[in-house]
């Protein structure tokens, strides 16, 4: 194999990173029992019981924190690996058996959440080091994504079909866990270090990471950090009360809103590859048109009277999820090259609190809308507020003629010829 086609890393290797990642989007498991349990702990608030899904989000962040402290440290990545999933495992699937104790399944799903962001950021660091070709590194975090969006679909799939037997048969979904646990044990290599890395390529490495150190972000990478942390906000809702109200509508029971949720990721996965068609079609109004069409999705799902109406409404929210994709491009045309990093942590933390601070959104709402309200109520208000968010954001990227002024987008273009 010549030096030009060769992979620059193993497979076997990337499969042990990939087994991570193929694990830690699998607090998906729970949103399709919402309604059995809100059904088991009918004495709590909605908002409350809500939390045995959002929860594990806040905690994320301070796994992930915990992980940048001592991802340049002498403490190896498969150490964190083994540490992180094996906390997971075992406190995901702990609830299972716990006797009706809402305060105790909240405190072992913060400890579920804190697993999952201690090996969240591991397979995008892990490529970061041993790819240090852009284009290559790419396409093998395109992989990373996959790998992650399949895991979602099995757990989400588990979740749903467990719970139609027992609520609490929901979260031996995390058992699934177990088995990336055992790829990674068998392929998992270690990454370069920081230090091996700048031995071998030098100065413009070690200006690189001295950089990241001290970059600052821009004003418009703030805003798009805020108006993802609202995206999250206003879409959760409508996910959570997927089976609520399909059960009002006898549309479905938990292993349908299961089948749903699995159809709402695998359209997310599809339609993000194609996210640089959707750029050249839509430019600066991209992002704007896929808010929209998540708040398309919200009203499929409040207004649904049938399991059709739903299915519809989760393929548009899946493909509005394309949003996630287009955040870190819009925030990558106004961030300098140190900066990405920086910039790729604050939209994680916008997606994970966005979704913790769902479920005391979720509670306002249902507090303003009162007790006659009905239980779309708060659906219905995160689709306008969507809709109103992607006009605004539309609005910022017409005023921003630096980054989509007509020479800003024939500087990138001929940029991109260059390369």
């Amino acid at each position: 194999m010549s030096a030009q086609t060769k992979s620059p890393v193993a497979t076997k290797a990337a499969l042990g990173t990939w087994a991570v990642t193929m694990v830690v989007f699998g607090s998906s498991a729970t949103t399709p029992a919402m309604n059995s349990l809100f059904q088991a702990f009918a004495d709590q608030p909605q908002w409350l019981v809500s939390l045995i899904n959002t929860l594990p989000s806040l905690t994320t962040l301070v796994g992930c924190l915990l992980f940048g402290a001592i991802a340049n440290s002498k403490i190896k990545f498969k150490t964190v690996a083994i540490v992180g999933m094996l906390i997971y495992g075992i406190f995901g699937i702990l609830p299972c058996w716990i006797n009706d104790s809402l305060a105790a399944v909240l405190a072992i799903r913060a400890l579920t959440g804190f697993g999952i962001g201690f090996i969240m950021p591991l397979g995008s660091t892990w490529f970061m080091r041993m790819i240090r070709n852009r284009q290559e590194r790419g396409r093998y975090l395109s992989w990373n994504q996959a790998f992650g969006s399949g895991g979602s679909v099995v757990m989400t799939l588990l979740g749903g079909w467990l719970c139609a037997v027992n609520w609490k048969y929901t979260f031996l979904a995390y058992l699934f866990v177990f088995v990336g646990f055992v790829i990674m044990l068998i392929c998992f290599r270690e990454p370069k270090t920081v230090d091996e890395i700048i031995k071998e390529e030098g100065a413009s490495a070690a200006e690189e990471f001295s950089q990241a150190k001290r970059v600052k972000l821009g004003a418009t990478s703030w805003f798009i950090v805020i108006f993802y942390f609202c995206f999250q906000l206003f879409m959760s809702p409508g996910l959570m009360q997927l089976s609520v109200l399909m059960a009002e509508n006898n549309a479905g029971d938990a292993a349908m809103a299961g089948n749903l949720l699995t159809i709402f990721v695998l359209v997310t996965a599809i339609a993000c590859i194609f996210g640089d068609k959707y750029i050249k079609l839509f430019g600066k109004y991209t992002t704007c048109v896929f808010f929209l069409i998540t708040a398309a999705g919200l009203f499929c799902i409040a207004f649904g009277t049938s399991a059709w109406m739903f299915a519809l409404g989760m393929v548009f929210v899946g493909l509005g999820c394309t949003v996630n994709f287009l955040v870190n491009f819009e925030i990558g045309l106004v961030t300098k090259a140190a900066g990405l990093a920086w910039a790729a942590s604050l939209i994680m933390f916008a997606t994970n609190l966005g979704n913790f601070c769902s479920s005391f959104w979720m509670g306002i709402l249902q507090g303003v809308g009162g007790a006659d309200a009905a239980t779309n109520f708060p659906v219905v208000v995160c689709g306008v507020l969507m809709a109103v968010a992607g006009i605004l954001f539309a609005v910022m990227n017409t005023v921003n003629k630096k980054v989509w002024g007509k020479d800003a987008i024939a500087a990138r273009q001929l940029e991109e010829d260059h390369q």
